[in-house]
């Protein structure tokens, strides 16, 4: 037998025991009021992947047997999670599914007379194949890794359904961790789960999520006592962030009023100090008031349908107009002050303006009592719950609610109160504050999402490539509010330069259920693409490289001088990079010849890019570039190009 072969057979022959360890019942929680039991067993069912997604009896007739490895309710007929292992293909697939309301056909009539059922739909979460795992250790940290989205979701944006985490994850009843305890049950209590952290001390993302469910998971009563039993190495305050970069608020629960309160008690157990407590809320306004400028909650939230971000909001203003009375120190410039303190104060004072002006723009909005979406209102959640049910309303928005099923948004009196002394004051502080031309700026700062390149997938398929975040700045809409705070305290002339790039496209590049640049063209003001986050320029650079040692140093000179990556308006396959002045630096054609690869929750171009234009600093061509490669940076997808 060649060597190849038998070590093929060997590796084959260990993916059982791979797949019992990631799916072992230590590594979850389970609520004592669920049943769950886990299975191991060959079945044939009907089966069919289709544009990424996976059918159900309801959708095809073809079947499938494979070795099946589940997590499921006692009278469930989908699994709650399962892996599922086709020998003949060399495909492992990840599967999670949701209880919803649904439809089925009824008796012999057929589709022509369907009928509305409760039953949980299927959904592929990822498909591996075995031909791009190099290792056993790989395969199972790429089924912990999956198995974790499954259960939180693949973004904190949760558009699509796979984006959005089970209902039982938000409701602390079920959750997943990649780190096991001693004994073989699952975790019961938060703060069970929560000793988990000092397992995962070295992954961030990993430690946010296990204190992020061990809140969900806790009682009212018993969040004190999380506060004081974490971990003394942990990070609090960083981990509170990371928590809220990939949290999804959907639905909206008592999760961020445990928040609140666990970090009262984290002060006063000594894990947090009042300035970390009180950066950290200001924080979270900046950056919800910097997403609700741009996607407002009329035209992107149809009409407050799913407004979130909204409540948060208000929720942190409360708590902040009760900081800013009791301690105005710390908003308000002493003399003895470092730069470094005025500079923290000012961001302090930032956060008050734009919550302050954005809570006048939104006041007395009529939004649904209950926020929820089309998609959301489709799940049924675990009693006590209660769900208001599939919208049955056309273009499935709920436009315009009335009587018991409507509330105003924003109109709780003394919330950043002008008239309070001490918060005039503090408002009329962050209006001096304008005479910075970054603050003038931030008046009209937004964050638009896109994901570029995905622009090769099927309408309605799945799309996990990277998220492009751009900050946009709108003219008009820093003029406004500018007008707006001159009702408070007479403003700055702004000195500011019209700054960033207009992006316009005329052909239509939004996909259902995916992210666009081009909701930038549905915003009732014109925004102007200043810079693409950090955080995204870092990934892209992160996942793809060349061969060529030329365009790797020319790679590395754009990672500090690109400021911008943008699809390009005329063709959607290109990518345009931008440095500081705003010039084109280089040209890349998206290539779709080799498909999308996938590693650990994300696509990948697996044939990478083609430089169709480089230039130098001083804008002049270099040919010797062009047509060189950019490929993905992970090994096994360059294994097969």
């Amino acid at each position: 037998m060649p060597a190849s072969t038998s070590s093929e057979n060997s590796f084959e022959r260990s993916i059982p025991t791979v797949v019992e360890t990631v799916l072992q019942p230590s590594r979850f929680f389970v609520a004592s009021n669920f049943k769950l039991k886990w299975t191991h067993e060959v079945e044939t069912i009907h089966w069919e992947i289709f544009r990424g997604r996976a059918l159900d009896r309801t959708q095809t007739r073809q079947t499938q047997t494979s070795r099946s490895w589940s997590v499921r309710g006692q009278d469930d007929d989908e699994p709650w999670i399962s892996i599922k292992w086709h020998p003949p293909t060399r495909m492992v697939y990840v599967v999670r599914s949701i209880r919803c309301h649904s439809q089925e056909a009824n008796g012999k009539s057929g589709l022509r007379s369907p009928r509305p059922v409760i039953r949980r739909n299927r959904g592929l979460v990822w498909a591996i194949s075995l031909d791009d795992i190099r290792s056993l250790p790989e395969l199972e940290e790429e089924l912990s890794t999956l198995l974790t989205l499954s259960v939180v979701g693949t973004h904190r944006l949760p558009i699509t359904s796979l984006e959005t985490p089970m209902p039982e994850y938000s409701l602390g009843l079920f959750s997943y961790c990649r780190s096991h305890r001693g004994t073989p049950e699952a975790s019961k209590d938060a703060a069970d789960w929560l000793g988990r952290l000092e397992q995962i001390a070295d992954d961030s993302e990993e430690a946010a999520r296990v204190l992020e469910f061990a809140l969900r998971s806790s009682s009212p009563g018993d969040v004190e006592q999380l506060a004081r039993d974490i971990s003394a190495f942990a990070n609090v305050a960083e981990l509170l962030r990371i928590m809220f970069l990939q949290v999804s608020l959907t639905p909206y629960t008592d999760f961020t009023s445990k928040v609140w309160q666990f970090t009262d008690a984290a002060v006063a157990a000594g894990r947090l100090s009042r300035e970390q407590r009180l950066d950290f809320y200001c924080w979270l306004l900046r950056l919800v008031a910097r997403h609700l400028s741009s996607f407002d909650l009329v035209q992107f939230h149809h009409r407050g349908a799913n407004y979130p971000d909204a409540l948060l909001m208000e929720e942190l203003a409360e708590r902040i107009s009760h900081q800013i009375v009791a301690w105005p120190a710390a908003f308000l410039d002493a003399t003895t002050d470092s730069e470094a303190t005025r500079r923290n104060k000012r961001l302090r004072r930032r956060a008050i303006r734009q919550t302050w002006l954005i809570r006048r723009e939104n006041a007395g909005r009529v939004v649904p009592r209950q926020p929820t979406t089309p998609g959301e209102s489709l799940r049924v959640l675990p009693s006590p719950i209660e769900t208001p049910g599939p919208i049955e309303t056309p273009g499935h928005a709920r436009v315009q609610p009335a009587g018991d099923d409507a509330r105003r948004i924003f109109d709780q009196p003394g919330i950043l109160d002008p008239s309070s002394p001490i918060v005039g004051c503090v408002l009329r502080a962050s209006i001096s504050d304008l005479e910075k031309e970054n603050e003038q700026r931030e008046l009209g700062l937004g964050l638009f999402l896109d994901r570029p390149l995905g622009i090769f997938k099927q309408p309605g398929e799945p799309d996990a490539t990277l998220l492009f975040v751009h900050e946009c700045f709108s003219p008009d809409l820093a003029a406004r509010r500018r007008e707006a705070l001159q009702q408070l305290a007479p403003c700055p002339e702004f000195s500011i330069r019209e700054p960033g790039v207009a992006w316009h496209c005329a052909q239509p590049r939004r996909r259902p259920g995916v992210v666009s640049l081009q909701d930038i063209q549905l915003s009732p003001h014109t925004f102007r693409i200043v810079r693409t986050a950090r955080a995204t320029l870092r990934e892209f650079w992160r996942s793809y490289d060349s061969p060529n040692e030329q365009v790797k140093k020319l790679a590395e000179k754009l990672r500090a001088e690109c400021v911008l990556i943008l699809p390009c308006p005329q063709r959607a396959e290109e990518l345009l990079f931008l440095d500081e002045k705003h010039r084109c630096r280089l040209r890349a054609r998206m290539e779709r010849s080799g498909g999308y690869r996938t590693r650990s929750g994300r696509e990948y171009l697996a044939s990478g890019f083609t430089l169709i234009d480089v230039r130098d600093e001083e804008g002049a061509s270099i040919p010797g570039l062009v047509g060189s490669p950019l490929r993905p940076t992970r090994p096994e997808f360059n294994s097969h190009q």
